[in-house]
Protein backbone atom coordinates (compact mmCIF):
# COMPACT_ATOMS: atom_id res chain seq x y z
CA UNK A 1 0.00 0.00 0.00
CA UNK A 2 1.84 3.55 -0.78
CA UNK A 3 1.66 6.47 0.91
CA UNK A 4 -1.10 8.37 -0.73
CA UNK A 5 -3.84 5.91 -0.96
CA UNK A 6 -3.16 5.29 3.47
CA UNK A 7 -3.41 9.13 3.37
CA UNK A 8 -6.66 9.47 1.95
CA UNK A 9 -8.21 6.33 3.73
CA UNK A 10 -6.92 7.68 7.04
CA UNK A 11 -8.72 10.92 6.02
CA UNK A 12 -11.90 9.10 4.60
CA UNK A 13 -11.61 7.68 8.13
CA UNK A 14 -11.37 11.08 10.19
CA UNK A 15 -14.28 12.28 7.92
CA UNK A 16 -16.84 9.25 8.95
CA UNK A 17 -16.25 10.01 12.48
CA UNK A 18 -16.32 13.65 12.14
CA UNK A 19 -19.79 13.12 10.99
CA UNK A 20 -20.55 10.21 13.47
CA UNK A 21 -19.72 12.36 16.56
CA UNK A 22 -22.50 14.94 16.25
CA UNK A 23 -25.06 12.28 16.23
CA UNK A 24 -23.97 10.38 18.77
CA UNK A 25 -24.26 13.56 21.24
CA UNK A 26 -27.74 14.22 19.80
CA UNK A 27 -29.21 11.08 20.49
CA UNK A 28 -27.62 11.47 24.63
CA UNK A 29 -28.76 15.07 24.41
CA UNK A 30 -30.55 15.30 28.19
CA UNK A 31 -33.22 17.82 28.88
CA UNK A 32 -33.24 19.52 32.68
CA UNK A 33 -37.04 20.00 32.39
CA UNK A 34 -38.96 22.42 34.23
CA UNK A 35 -42.63 20.89 34.11
CA UNK A 36 -45.72 22.19 33.69
CA UNK A 37 -48.20 19.97 35.92
CA UNK A 38 -51.47 19.82 35.41
CA UNK A 39 -53.17 21.41 38.60
CA UNK A 40 -55.59 18.72 39.28
CA UNK A 41 -52.80 16.46 39.92
CA UNK A 42 -52.17 18.30 43.38
CA UNK A 43 -54.36 19.44 46.06
CA UNK A 44 -53.97 20.91 49.60
CA UNK A 45 -56.33 20.00 52.52
CA UNK A 46 -57.09 22.54 55.75
CA UNK A 47 -56.89 21.92 59.17
CA UNK A 48 -59.87 23.74 60.97
CA UNK A 49 -58.17 23.77 64.83
CA UNK A 50 -57.52 27.11 65.07
CA UNK A 51 -61.21 28.16 63.42
CA UNK A 52 -62.77 25.14 65.06
CA UNK A 53 -65.79 26.73 67.78
CA UNK A 54 -65.32 23.41 69.69
CA UNK A 55 -62.80 25.42 72.78
CA UNK A 56 -62.19 21.84 74.34
CA UNK A 57 -59.52 20.16 72.28
CA UNK A 58 -56.07 19.75 74.40
CA UNK A 59 -54.32 20.29 71.64
CA UNK A 60 -52.66 24.20 71.01
CA UNK A 61 -54.96 26.35 68.92
CA UNK A 62 -52.50 25.77 65.52
CA UNK A 63 -53.95 24.32 62.49
CA UNK A 64 -51.85 21.38 60.05
CA UNK A 65 -52.04 21.65 56.06
CA UNK A 66 -51.59 18.74 54.36
CA UNK A 67 -50.46 18.70 50.02
CA UNK A 68 -50.42 15.77 48.37
CA UNK A 69 -50.01 14.40 44.54
CA UNK A 70 -51.85 11.77 42.71
CA UNK A 71 -48.71 9.65 42.79
CA UNK A 72 -48.69 9.42 46.49
CA UNK A 73 -45.98 12.12 46.99
CA UNK A 74 -47.33 14.51 50.48
CA UNK A 75 -46.34 17.34 48.18
CA UNK A 76 -48.26 19.72 46.63
CA UNK A 77 -46.23 21.61 44.07
CA UNK A 78 -49.16 24.11 43.41
CA UNK A 79 -48.91 25.64 46.62
CA UNK A 80 -45.68 24.70 47.68
CA UNK A 81 -47.22 22.63 50.77
CA UNK A 82 -46.25 19.19 52.14
CA UNK A 83 -47.17 19.09 56.10
CA UNK A 84 -46.98 22.52 57.21
CA UNK A 85 -47.65 23.60 60.74
CA UNK A 86 -49.05 26.90 61.37
CA UNK A 87 -47.15 28.25 58.81
CA UNK A 88 -43.98 27.81 61.10
CA UNK A 89 -42.96 24.40 59.91
CA UNK A 90 -43.05 22.04 56.64
CA UNK A 91 -40.60 19.60 56.53
CA UNK A 92 -41.58 18.21 52.93
CA UNK A 93 -41.56 21.49 51.31
CA UNK A 94 -39.38 23.75 53.07
CA UNK A 95 -39.49 26.78 54.18
CA UNK A 96 -43.48 26.80 55.03
CA UNK A 97 -45.79 29.52 52.73
CA UNK A 98 -46.36 29.59 49.32
CA UNK A 99 -42.27 31.17 48.88
CA UNK A 100 -39.23 29.16 47.87
CA UNK A 101 -35.94 28.93 49.96
CA UNK A 102 -34.42 32.78 49.42
CA UNK A 103 -31.14 31.24 49.75
CA UNK A 104 -31.27 28.57 47.19
CA UNK A 105 -30.22 25.96 49.94
CA UNK A 106 -33.58 24.16 49.56
CA UNK A 107 -34.75 24.37 45.49
CA UNK A 108 -37.68 21.87 44.79
CA UNK A 109 -35.41 19.94 43.01
CA UNK A 110 -34.37 18.45 46.01
CA UNK A 111 -37.58 17.89 47.94
CA UNK A 112 -37.80 14.27 48.58
CA UNK A 113 -41.35 12.50 49.94
CA UNK A 114 -42.57 9.66 48.32
CA UNK A 115 -41.88 5.51 47.55
CA UNK A 116 -40.12 3.04 45.53
CA UNK A 117 -40.70 -0.59 44.50
CA UNK A 118 -38.91 -3.23 43.52
CA UNK A 119 -40.28 -6.58 42.06
CA UNK A 120 -38.75 -9.84 40.88
CA UNK A 121 -40.30 -12.58 39.13
CA UNK A 122 -39.90 -15.03 36.60
CA UNK A 123 -42.05 -15.06 33.10
CA UNK A 124 -42.49 -18.49 31.85
CA UNK A 125 -40.64 -16.91 28.29
CA UNK A 126 -39.25 -14.22 29.61
CA UNK A 127 -37.18 -15.22 31.98
CA UNK A 128 -36.00 -13.30 35.30
CA UNK A 129 -37.50 -9.78 35.42
CA UNK A 130 -37.08 -6.70 37.62
CA UNK A 131 -38.91 -4.13 37.74
CA UNK A 132 -38.78 -0.89 39.79
CA UNK A 133 -41.17 2.54 39.93
CA UNK A 134 -40.85 5.64 42.37
CA UNK A 135 -42.51 8.41 42.85
CA UNK A 136 -40.20 10.82 45.12
CA UNK A 137 -41.39 14.69 44.12
CA UNK A 138 -37.71 15.01 42.60
CA UNK A 139 -34.41 13.43 41.60
CA UNK A 140 -32.11 15.86 42.36
CA UNK A 141 -31.98 17.15 38.38
CA UNK A 142 -35.53 18.36 38.16
CA UNK A 143 -39.32 17.93 39.83
CA UNK A 144 -42.81 16.73 39.26
CA UNK A 145 -43.59 16.01 35.64
CA UNK A 146 -45.05 12.63 34.43
CA UNK A 147 -43.58 9.10 34.74
CA UNK A 148 -40.48 8.64 32.54
CA UNK A 149 -38.81 4.89 31.41
CA UNK A 150 -35.29 4.95 31.93
CA UNK A 151 -33.54 1.96 29.88
CA UNK A 152 -30.25 1.69 29.62
CA UNK A 153 -31.04 1.51 25.56
CA UNK A 154 -32.11 5.01 25.65
CA UNK A 155 -27.63 5.82 26.46
CA UNK A 156 -25.19 7.43 24.46
CA UNK A 157 -22.01 5.69 24.19
CA UNK A 158 -20.64 8.72 26.72
CA UNK A 159 -22.48 7.30 29.77
CA UNK A 160 -21.74 4.82 32.18
CA UNK A 161 -25.36 3.11 32.53
CA UNK A 162 -25.19 0.47 29.35
CA UNK A 163 -26.25 -2.27 31.26
CA UNK A 164 -30.13 -2.79 32.90
CA UNK A 165 -28.44 -3.90 36.29
CA UNK A 166 -26.72 0.06 36.09
CA UNK A 167 -30.33 1.60 36.09
CA UNK A 168 -30.89 4.15 38.43
CA UNK A 169 -33.44 6.71 39.64
CA UNK A 170 -30.91 9.50 39.29
CA UNK A 171 -30.94 8.24 35.48
CA UNK A 172 -32.79 10.35 32.64
CA UNK A 173 -35.53 9.00 30.74
CA UNK A 174 -38.44 9.21 28.10
CA UNK A 175 -41.66 10.19 28.85
CA UNK A 176 -44.70 7.93 29.46
CA UNK A 177 -48.39 9.16 28.59
CA UNK A 178 -51.24 8.65 30.77
CA UNK A 179 -51.77 4.59 29.61
CA UNK A 180 -47.88 4.34 29.79
CA UNK A 181 -46.19 4.54 26.75
CA UNK A 182 -43.37 6.07 25.53
CA UNK A 183 -43.79 9.71 24.10
CA UNK A 184 -40.81 11.26 24.92
CA UNK A 185 -38.33 12.02 22.20
CA UNK A 186 -35.56 13.56 24.42
CA UNK A 187 -33.56 12.13 27.76
CA UNK A 188 -35.41 14.46 30.32
CA UNK A 189 -35.26 14.11 34.27
CA UNK A 190 -38.38 14.23 36.70
CA UNK A 191 -39.36 12.96 40.31
CA UNK A 192 -41.26 9.99 39.06
CA UNK A 193 -39.31 6.96 37.39
CA UNK A 194 -39.59 3.38 36.63
CA UNK A 195 -37.64 0.82 34.26
CA UNK A 196 -41.51 -1.02 33.60
CA UNK A 197 -44.30 1.32 32.93
CA UNK A 198 -46.79 2.99 35.44
CA UNK A 199 -50.59 4.33 35.23
CA UNK A 200 -51.73 6.63 37.55
CA UNK A 201 -55.55 7.24 38.36
CA UNK A 202 -57.16 10.44 39.72
CA UNK A 203 -57.67 10.73 43.41
CA UNK A 204 -60.87 9.49 44.71
CA UNK A 205 -62.13 11.46 48.04
CA UNK A 206 -64.05 8.94 49.70
CA UNK A 207 -65.05 11.55 52.74
CA UNK A 208 -64.48 15.46 53.44
CA UNK A 209 -66.68 16.41 56.30
CA UNK A 210 -66.06 19.17 58.69
CA UNK A 211 -62.64 17.27 60.93
CA UNK A 212 -61.98 14.31 58.42
CA UNK A 213 -60.93 14.34 55.30
CA UNK A 214 -60.02 10.46 53.37
CA UNK A 215 -58.70 10.19 50.22
CA UNK A 216 -57.18 7.18 48.02
CA UNK A 217 -54.57 7.20 45.66
CA UNK A 218 -53.65 4.71 43.11
CA UNK A 219 -50.81 3.41 41.17
CA UNK A 220 -50.39 0.58 38.53
CA UNK A 221 -47.13 -1.28 37.90
CA UNK A 222 -46.12 -2.90 34.44
CA UNK A 223 -43.42 -4.78 33.49
CA UNK A 224 -42.60 -4.02 29.78
CA UNK A 225 -41.37 -6.55 27.41
CA UNK A 226 -39.50 -3.85 24.71
CA UNK A 227 -38.96 -7.19 22.42
CA UNK A 228 -43.08 -7.62 22.32
CA UNK A 229 -43.75 -4.56 22.62
CA UNK A 230 -46.08 -5.97 26.27
CA UNK A 231 -47.01 -4.96 29.20
CA UNK A 232 -47.44 -7.22 31.72
CA UNK A 233 -49.85 -5.82 34.85
CA UNK A 234 -48.16 -6.81 38.08
CA UNK A 235 -49.11 -4.77 40.94
CA UNK A 236 -51.23 -2.11 42.11
CA UNK A 237 -49.30 0.55 44.77
CA UNK A 238 -52.77 2.13 46.50
CA UNK A 239 -52.44 5.00 49.40
CA UNK A 240 -55.30 5.79 51.24
CA UNK A 241 -54.28 9.44 53.07
CA UNK A 242 -56.50 9.99 56.26
CA UNK A 243 -56.45 13.33 57.91
CA UNK A 244 -58.16 14.10 61.08
CA UNK A 245 -57.94 18.04 60.79
CA UNK A 246 -58.18 18.77 64.44
CA UNK A 247 -56.15 16.34 66.40
CA UNK A 248 -53.43 17.39 63.61
CA UNK A 249 -52.80 13.27 62.62
CA UNK A 250 -52.38 11.96 59.44
CA UNK A 251 -52.51 8.34 58.52
CA UNK A 252 -51.35 6.83 55.57
CA UNK A 253 -52.36 3.37 54.97
CA UNK A 254 -50.00 1.55 51.76
CA UNK A 255 -50.91 -1.63 50.37
CA UNK A 256 -49.42 -3.37 47.56
CA UNK A 257 -51.84 -5.48 46.13
CA UNK A 258 -50.99 -8.06 43.95
CA UNK A 259 -52.93 -8.52 40.03
CA UNK A 260 -53.67 -12.04 39.28
CA UNK A 261 -51.91 -13.56 35.79
CA UNK A 262 -53.30 -15.48 33.06
CA UNK A 263 -51.87 -19.19 33.57
CA UNK A 264 -48.40 -20.34 32.65
CA UNK A 265 -47.01 -16.21 32.84
CA UNK A 266 -45.58 -16.19 36.33
CA UNK A 267 -43.09 -19.35 36.57
CA UNK A 268 -41.15 -20.94 40.10
CA UNK A 269 -38.26 -17.89 41.23
CA UNK A 270 -35.60 -19.80 43.32
CA UNK A 271 -34.41 -17.38 45.86
CA UNK A 272 -31.04 -17.61 47.56
CA UNK A 273 -31.12 -17.03 51.75
CA UNK A 274 -27.94 -16.04 53.83
CA UNK A 275 -29.08 -18.13 57.18
CA UNK A 276 -26.40 -17.59 60.23
CA UNK A 277 -25.75 -20.55 61.77
CA UNK A 278 -23.89 -20.52 65.40
CA UNK A 279 -21.67 -22.87 65.73
CA UNK A 280 -19.16 -23.66 68.98
CA UNK A 281 -16.96 -20.99 68.18
CA UNK A 282 -18.08 -18.41 66.03
CA UNK A 283 -21.41 -17.78 63.89
CA UNK A 284 -21.12 -19.33 60.12
CA UNK A 285 -23.58 -18.01 57.34
CA UNK A 286 -24.94 -20.82 55.37
CA UNK A 287 -26.67 -20.37 51.74
CA UNK A 288 -30.05 -22.27 51.35
CA UNK A 289 -32.15 -22.02 48.59
CA UNK A 290 -35.90 -21.60 48.72
CA UNK A 291 -38.39 -22.30 45.77
CA UNK A 292 -41.56 -20.00 45.87
CA UNK A 293 -43.73 -21.87 42.91
CA UNK A 294 -46.02 -18.73 42.36
CA UNK A 295 -45.70 -15.50 43.27
CA UNK A 296 -43.24 -12.46 43.55
CA UNK A 297 -40.59 -11.04 45.33
CA UNK A 298 -41.94 -7.31 46.50
CA UNK A 299 -39.51 -4.88 48.93
CA UNK A 300 -41.64 -1.70 49.34
CA UNK A 301 -40.04 1.28 50.81
CA UNK A 302 -40.51 4.94 52.02
CA UNK A 303 -38.43 7.86 50.71
CA UNK A 304 -38.62 10.98 52.36
CA UNK A 305 -36.44 13.73 53.36
CA UNK A 306 -37.20 16.16 56.84
CA UNK A 307 -35.76 19.15 56.21
CA UNK A 308 -36.42 21.39 59.97
CA UNK A 309 -34.27 24.21 59.38
CA UNK A 310 -30.69 25.04 60.94
CA UNK A 311 -31.98 26.81 64.55
CA UNK A 312 -30.39 24.87 67.11
CA UNK A 313 -32.36 27.05 69.43
CA UNK A 314 -35.56 25.32 68.91
CA UNK A 315 -35.98 21.65 69.05
CA UNK A 316 -36.66 19.57 65.78
CA UNK A 317 -37.99 15.91 65.24
CA UNK A 318 -38.14 13.65 63.25
CA UNK A 319 -39.81 10.07 62.83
Amino acid sequence: MNKKSLAMKIGAVAFIALMILPVAAVSADVQASVWSDPSDWYATVEGVLASDYYSLYPYEEKSLKVGYSKFGELINSNDNVGLEYAGERDPFAAPPGPDLDPWGKLPKRVWINGWYIDIRYNHSSWGYRNVWAGALFADLSSYGGPWIRVDNDYWGTDYAEQYEWEEDFRDPGLELDANGDVIGTELEYGGRKTNGSVVTEDPVVLYDGPRRYVVQLKNKIYDYNEIADVKLHLVDVIFTIIFNKVKKEVIVLKDVKYNPQAKFDIAPIKLKVICPELGEDNAQEEEEVFEVPYGMVVQFSNREEWDLGTDEVEPKYAS
